[in-house]
């Protein structure tokens, strides 16, 4: 069978460089929806902070497939805006 192949992702850290992580009291997907954000919406904004999209509009993760190349995964750290 084909040998797997690997990849590192980048860590996902906040505005102070600090990692979000749930078990250190990370905001949560939940409290945009509370928010009202659409998925959608958060799908986007998450692709614009990554750097595969232009702008943080709304986009469907179909959508992403299309856009998605190893080589646009950054190598350093990506920092979300976690507020709007």
């Amino acid at each position: 069978s084909p040998e797997p192949t690997f990849a590192h992702v980048p860590l996902v850290v906040d505005a102070n460089g600090r990692r979000l992580a749930k078990r250190d009291g990370a905001v949560k997907i939940a409290s945009f929806r509370e928010k009202g954000y659409q998925p959608t919406a958060i799908i986007g904004k998450l692709a614009y902070s990554c750097g595969w999209v232009p702008n943080a509009q709304p986009i469907h993760p179909k959508e992403l497939v299309s856009l998605f190349c190893w080589e646009k995964i950054p190598r350093e750290s990506v920092t979300i805006p976690l507020s709007e």
